[in-house]
């Protein structure tokens, strides 16, 4: 009796606990919301279902608290492409439960132009509100986490980081509006692409940061003063390229490296000061800045000699006057007209826009190659495809693999392209309309945030910006208008 007993207790308890977790799993609707039960016993919102206009994520659902906002709430995974259409949600109000928004929950949702966040929320992942044109951010002092690409439609002029902020992801006001910002205090990198595009005009970076990445403030084309803290040892790869407006930067003692391209296009400086804390410049640092006359060096001739510098177009400097054991000049720097290799007019990317057949040559190491190129808003834009093509067989080839999954492109760099026998065709129309495009980049595992428009079925990006994910060499020669590649 007690073996059949305790047999029968066990069969309930199993039974119990499988429908528990079947509770857990399963979805339910509220209103206009889907919801699943977590773990904790929280509810967590994982799909908008009503007509659109201003929601208002619920503090509860079914009694249940409300502590997180899933993915993809408007629109499904399935069908990304919907999101170019997606207009209808207007405005979402979040309530103090929530804690968490996860990466995409409001994914190419065009017509947000404002939120509103409670005063709980610690986290905002990766691409929450990408390509959202909202006109102004409050963030609540509890946040803690702002995920790459989260804002990168951002459409207002201002916004405070508060300092509870201790992670800032890459991208994650990429292209956007913003003319000023002040950053957490807490935070210990500028990750790469943070604010590429902006029209900034100055930035402060907070003491306790010790690197900026690649891009992080790449084409700030109005970006005239830099203040960097005592704490930064590393500028990395294009860092501040093409900030053509750029004249006043302190370069801190601690200072270790300056990477590649980092100050590229930077015609309007004129004058830098070094700490002889520096051990590496690197090539293409400092090229382009036709402007600059003269490097005050805080160190001797003899350390200056014994900094590992790469001379390979760094005009900037080669054509300085290098002033030993000095701290810089007495004198403010005049502006002069910035020299740069191409003049686009960088602004943040539309949806739609008209692509005309580009009238710019291409070579690929001294040898003509043909392919069908677009301008869009003064910017050459090349099938991805093509440009892998015409760089195979060079150490500087990449493979390109389409994730359906994911809507992703995959790039493998150092890997042969394999043609599909549709590259560098010429046959395209004259003006084509180009659509901002809804796929992600996937360079080596990592994702990049590049503006590319989709035409004719294909996606093109921007010359540059693909050619700088590979080290090649991109140059223009105006006189012939040729577009010149180097591996």
């Amino acid at each position: 009796m007690n073996k059949l007993l305790k047999f029968a207790l066990f069969c309930t308890l199993a039974l119990t606990m499988a429908i528990g977790f079947a509770t857990t799993a399963s979805a339910a609707t509220s209103g206009d919301f889907t919801y699943e039960i977590q773990s904790d016993g929280t509810a967590q919102i994982t799909a908008y279902n009503g007509a659109g206009g201003a929601i208002t994520i619920p503090a509860t659902v079914d009694g249940i608290p409300v502590t997180s906002v899933g993915s993809y709430i408007v629109i499904s995974l399935e069908d990304t492409n919907a999101a170019l259409k997606n207009t209808s949600v207007t405005s979402v109000t979040f309530p103090d439960s929530v804690t968490s928004i996860e990466e995409r929950a409001f994914y190419y949702c065009f017509g947000i132009t404002s939120v509103n966040f409670g005063s709980g929320l610690k986290e905002i992942g990766e691409q929450a509100f990408r390509r959202s044109p909202i006109t102004s951010l409050n963030f609540p002092s509890s946040l803690t986490t702002i995920g790459g690409g989260a804002f990168d439609g951002f459409k207002g002029t201002t916004i405070v980081i508060p300092d509870s902020v201790t992670t800032l992801g890459t991208g994650a006001f990429s292209g956007t509006t913003l003319e000023s910002v002040t950053l957490s205090k807490n935070i210990t990198t500028i990750e790469a692409s943070m604010f590429a595009y902006c029209p900034l005009t100055s930035i402060v970076i907070p003491e306790g940061v010790t690197i900026i990445k690649d891009r992080a403030f790449y084409h700030c084309e109005n970006l005239v003063s830099i203040s960097l803290p005592s704490t930064v040892e590393t500028i990395s790869k294009s860092a501040f390229e093409g900030c053509y407006a750029l004249t006043d930067i302190n370069f801190p003692d601690g200072l270790t490296q300056i990477k590649e391209c980092a100050f590229q296009e930077c015609g309007a400086l004129t004058a830098i000061s070094l700490p002889d804390s520096i051990t590496h410049i690197d090539n293409y640092a400092f090229r382009y800045c036709g402007g600059m006359s003269d490097v005050y060096y805080a160190g001797s001739e003899s350390q200056w000699n014994a900094i590992y510098m790469e001379t390979k177009w760094n005009q900037g400097i080669e054509q300085s006057t290098i002033h030993y054991n000095s701290t810089g000049a007495t004198s403010t720097p005049v502006v002069e007209t910035p020299v740069v290799v191409e003049t686009p007019v960088v602004t943040a990317p539309v949806s739609t826009a008209t692509a005309t057949l580009s009238a710019t040559n291409l070579q690929v190491n001294g040898t003509p190659v043909a392919v069908q190129a677009y301008m869009i808003d003064g910017n050459n834009y090349i099938k991805l495809r093509d440009l892998a093509a015409m760089i195979n067989g060079t150490d500087k080839n990449f493979a390109v693999t389409w994730n359906g999954a994911l809507n992703a492109i995959e790039l493998q760099s150092g890997t042969a392209y394999t043609l599909t026998g549709s590259e560098l065709a010429t046959d395209g129309g004259d003006n084509m309309t180009a659509t901002l495009s809804t796929s992600d980049l996937f360079v080596d595992g990592s994702q990049v945030d590049l503006t590319a428009y989709n035409i004719g079925g294909s996606n093109y990006f921007k010359l540059r910006d693909v050619m700088e994910l590979f080290d090649v060499a991109v140059g223009y020669d105006s006189a012939s208008k040729t577009a010149t590649l180097t591996t």
